[in-house]
């Protein structure tokens, strides 16, 4: 038995892929110079449109301010030397493969913003548990308020995606960039 798998079917799997290895490569040796180019290569194979390249840095900005602020209240360290503010270089470029990944899978798996406000709130927080495992960072799970806005952030953030998602199907399509 042969099993074809459709273009968007492969597409996500290598874009799943690719986003896998540089979440690994990016905690296990955070270096935004090799991250940079690893970016610029993955967008060279994976191209995206203009619009969705403005929703993916848009969404990555969401997310810096975000871990910036949960930084800042002590709730997230992270291991640095080069820091944008008080987040690391390193977490700024993760956003930003992060963003671009997470809208490709809203993108060829549409769904319903609640079921991906339940995913973020799940797989956003366990991301940076794994984080924490290898040693790159460290969440401070015990504080309560903190944790639950944490939650409720990665819920959102999904959701939001979701929507830009669902707002794009509605404008006309361009070319890649």
């Amino acid at each position: 038995m042969t099993v074809t798998l459709s273009m968007p079917t492969k597409r996500l799997l290598l874009d799943g892929t690719l986003f896998q290895l540089f979440w690994f490569a990016s905690i296990l040796e955070p270096s935004p110079q090799w991250q940079l180019a690893a970016l610029l290569l993955w967008a060279w194979v994976m191209p995206l449109t203009q619009r969705q390249w403005l929703v993916v840095l848009g969404i990555a900005c969401l997310g810096v301010a975000a871990d910036s602020l949960f930084i800042a209240q002590g709730f997230i360290s992270a291991q640095s030397t080069l820091t944008l503010g008080w987040i690391p270089l390193w977490l700024v470029l993760l956003w930003v493969g992060c963003s671009r990944y997470l809208l490709r899978l809203v993108d060829a798996l549409p769904g319903p913003s609640w079921r991906w406000g339940l995913i973020g709130a799940v797989a956003g927080p366990l991301s940076y548990r794994g984080a924490e495992a290898f040693g790159i960072a460290s969440v401070q799970w015990q504080q309560w308020s903190l944790l639950a806005a944490f939650i409720l952030w990665w819920a959102v953030i999904m959701m939001i995606i979701n929507a830009s998602h669902q707002h794009s199907q509605s404008q006309p399509s361009e070319r890649s960039l």
